[in-house]
């Protein structure tokens, strides 16, 4: 409850254990991934849960990428599909609760899994990630309205990049949260260094640049994020 700050049980559950799921939502329902191509769907107003049409299943069966959705549509990027990462992104109309792949050349810059994101009311914002051997600090912009993806900034090879700090750090399976003003991206790993990360990581959306903003209380990693405008 963002009023109160209280967690509570709505007294309904998945029928299965989700992790490293996809989630994408307007206005009155919530989509969460199957373990496989499928959905479950969420009624905001009843807390009840179901399943929706035959239609709305991914275009590839995989988990651990990244979403970003605006009122019409939700998008679905990048992932694990055993036993290769992909970079493609599949697109959910919420009216019609059918997935397929946006007409232009919607793709990721790299192909990688543990994917975190925000969004902004024009752009959704796709970071960081693991490739094979390597972690990834870049940006992928995903414009709401041409749906076109570019990347941001280039890839860097340690663990900060001081010619382009777009982000300060490589990791996989941050938490992504945003406001009207910024986006934030807090926790994660990077398993090169050994290490869960606590650092919150600020996006200000009218510069898109990011700056350090604050550390979680402990390192943690596959970290969720809850936001509320």
């Amino acid at each position: 409850d963002f009023s109160t700050e209280t967690v509570s049980e709505p007294g309904n559950n998945f029928p299965t254990v989700f992790n490293r799921v996809f989630t994408v939502s307007n206005s009155e329902y919530g989509y969460v991934s199957n373990p496989g191509p499928t959905f479950r769907r969420i009624d905001f107003t009843t807390d009840s849960i179901s399943s929706p049409s035959s239609n709305t299943q991914l275009t590839q069966d995989r988990s651990q990428g990244g979403s970003v959705f605006n009122e019409n549509y939700g998008y679905l990027a990048g992932g694990y599909e055993g036993p290769d990462r992909v970079c493609t992104v599949d697109r959910l109309d919420f009216s019609t609760e059918s997935i397929a792949v946006p007409p232009v050349n919607s793709q990721l810059s790299l192909k990688r899994q543990g994917i975190y994101s925000t969004q902004s009311a024009k752009f959704g914002y796709l970071a960081g990630g693991s490739m094979p051997w390597s972690y990834a600090c870049i940006v992928d912009r995903l414009d709401f309205t041409t749906e076109v993806v570019n990347q941001m900034g280039p890839q860097a090879s340690a663990s900060h990049n001081p010619t382009y700090p777009l982000y300060p750090s490589t990791r996989e399976s941050a938490g992504g949260m945003y406001n009207a003003s910024n986006g934030y991206f807090a926790g994660g790993r990077n398993y090169i260094y050994s290490t869960e990360i606590s650092s919150v990581t600020r996006m200000d959306f009218t510069t898109e640049t990011t700056s350090f903003s604050t550390n979680l209380p402990q390192k943690r990693t596959i970290v969720c994020g809850i936001s509320g405008i």
